[in-house]
């Protein structure tokens, strides 16, 4: 039985949707808890609305937006373990995921009006299953909700210029203000908006008052609470914390004022160099593809104005998100900063999506042609990745925020290398895959002058290769998290032995040693202990504070091997303690 259209289009999404189910899943499960400093400071302001005081801790690590906490608070407020956060974190941004390809398709279906439903469904997979939206699912920080906020002001764009009702001035501004309370690197999508508005109003004066009048004051409203709210989560969890303006208005404005002297200059112009090497290399060449094709559509006088500025804005959003990366990461502390992609790769859906479009209407060699000089400009600026790279001294990178390269960085790589083996590994995989579209086309030529099965195989090569990464960089992180997670999970599982539970609402110690500031393991504790109040207690005066029947965490001295004898110098004589658990990093003591 042949299926009418209709059906035919509904299965193909159902399975659209099943093939990111299955694809992104690959063991997003397995997570044992928080691990990065970042995914603490999303966190804290979803733990404090849900009654926890993290503030010992949290005071010790930057201060991250309040947006992501805000979708966090049920799982603090109503988990009753720390497992359970992680699985509602982990559906949490599988749906934030599915929601996004939603909203691509929404998109294509209205702007790629011509073309039929199985092609917009290939594009919407190809930009969805990208290998960062893969490696950020892993996390719990807000990188799946600005793809979801992209493409969401996306299609509210596309509204107002198309619908021209006021709701969506007003969901529009309301989506904007959300994308600086997820987070300030997001006023890249307001610029890019603003700025299209604006050129939309001068060119086709079809802006009501009212309209602009609700767009304007609910922005503002959203500012005031952006400042109102951020200011207070500030001062309770993150007080007399130098770490407070890691991440505000302040720090951003800083970094341009290197842009005054000559040096600061070549060293933004160098940045830039590095995240065009890495952007090229983890998309192998599509996004300069759609950016080609992107400004080609901007300047097509005789194509609809409002699908002109459309297309305008997601050239923008990317763009201003690329020069706030640039900024930010200028001056890179770690081997990873150099090709830091996490500020700006939410912003390539749709780029990623006219990339793949551009090849399935232009002649082959036109595309040849093109990627030829995308090798030649991947080839030239690995002279200035290779000089970035190899000043530094440590592989150390942060795998996701370089997703697709962050494999490279594994223990062991050369950083004097590091960088040739990227580029020639990205140029052969390029290689193969123009190889695999000239190949299939060919063929499909032979059989029905169409191009649909050679650039189904372009999106599938590409697809494969981002799945790839995507499970190497994961099983990366994933071990490491498990291996951190292993010195803690049994001194909080021995801690539970003693009438405390996720729920329960008590004060537990750790002392600290002589010349100890902080230690990182506390977070994954104090994540792990739920309400439970996780305290720092300095060695020399600990006997001021400690409750009656306190319960301290300890850390070992590792170069003693006689630590009870070590830590009974930091007890009070007149109480007996008992060592209760020993593990390679803790010892825990529970006064009789």
């Amino acid at each position: 039985m042949r299926l009418n259209g209709k059906r035919k289009e509904n299965l193909i999404h159902i399975f659209a949707i099943l093939g990111i189910f299955l694809i992104s899943s690959y063991r997003i499960f397995e997570k044992p808890g928080l691990w990065f400093a970042d995914e603490f400071g999303y966190a804290a302001s979803a733990a404090y609305f849900a009654g926890m005081d993290w503030s010992e801790q949290i005071s010790n690590i930057s201060y991250y937006g309040l947006g992501y906490g805000i979708l966090l608070i049920p799982a603090y407020k109503f988990c009753s373990s720390a497992r359970q956060i992680m699985l509602y974190v982990d559906i949490l941004n599988l749906i934030l995921l599915v929601l996004s390809f939603e909203l691509s398709v929404r998109f294509m279906k209205r702007f790629f009006a011509d073309l039929d439903s199985l092609n917009i469904y290939i594009y919407a997979f190809f930009s969805i299953l990208y290998i960062n939206n893969l490696v950020q699912l892993q996390l719990a920080w807000p990188e799946t909700l600005n793809l979801f906020l992209y493409w969401i002001t996306l299609n509210l764009i596309m509204d107002v210029f198309i619908e021209k009702k006021v709701i969506y001035y007003a969901l529009l501004s309301i989506f904007l203000c959300l994308c600086v309370i997820v987070h300030m690197r997001n006023i890249g999508i307001v610029v890019a908006a603003v700025i299209v508005l604006f050129i939309y109003l001068l060119k086709t004066k079809n802006v009501t008052i009212k309209q602009f009048m609700v767009f304007v004051l609910i922005a503002l409203t959203g500012a005031v609470f952006f400042f109102v709210s951020k200011e207070k989560i500030q001062n309770i969890l993150w007080d007399n914390s130098v770490s407070v303006a890691a991440n505000d208005i302040t720090s951003r404005i800083q970094s341009t004022r290197s842009l005054i002297s000559f040096g600061g200059v070549v060293a933004f112009l160098k940045s830039i160099v590095c995240k065009y090497f890495y952007i090229v290399s983890s998309t192998y060449g599509v996004i300069v593809l759609g950016a080609i094709y992107g400004i080609k559509i901007v300047f097509q006088k005789e194509m609809d104005v409002a699908k002109r500025l459309i297309i305008l804005y997601a050239i923008l959003c990317f763009l201003c998100s690329f020069i706030i990366g640039n900024f930010a990461m200028m001056l890179p502390s770690r081997v990873d900063c150099v090709l830091y992609g996490r500020y700006f790769e939410p912003c390539l859906g749709l780029l990623l999506c006219m990339g793949v479009y551009s090849v399935s209407i232009s002649d082959c060699m036109i595309v040849l042609k093109k990627y030829c000089i995308i090798i030649v400009s991947i080839a030239l600026s690995s002279f200035i990745v290779h000089s970035m790279i190899s000043s530094f001294d440590s592989t150390f990178a942060v795998y996701p925020c370089i997703s697709g390269l962050g494999k490279y960085f594994s223990q062991g790589a050369d950083l004097k290398m590091v960088t040739w083996q990227i580029t020639a590994e990205i140029i052969c995989k390029i290689f193969l895959t123009m190889g695999g579209f000239i190949l299939c086309l060919q063929i499909n030529i032979l059989k029905t002058q169409k191009k649909f099965a050679a650039v189904l195989a372009f999106c599938l090569a590409i697809i494969c290769m981002w799945v790839g990464d995507a499970r190497t960089e994961s099983d990366d992180m994933l071990k490491s998290e498990i291996e951190r997670y292993s010195k803690i999970i049994p001194i909080v599982d021995k801690v539970f032995d003693y009438d405390i539970t996720f729920e329960s609402d008590k004060n537990i110690y750790y002392l600290m040693g002589e010349d100890e500031k902080w230690n990182e393991y506390l977070l994954g504790i104090q994540f792990m202990l739920g309400k439970n109040r996780l305290f720092n207690i300095p060695y020399t005066n600990w006997s001021d504070i400690l409750e009656s029947d306190p319960i301290l965490i300890i850390m070992k001295n590792e170069s003693s091997s006689n630590d009870v004898m070590i830590m009974d110098n930091f007890l009070n004589e007149e109480t007996v303690y008992e060592p209760i658990c020993a593990t390679k990093e803790f010892v825990l003591y529970k006064s009789e």
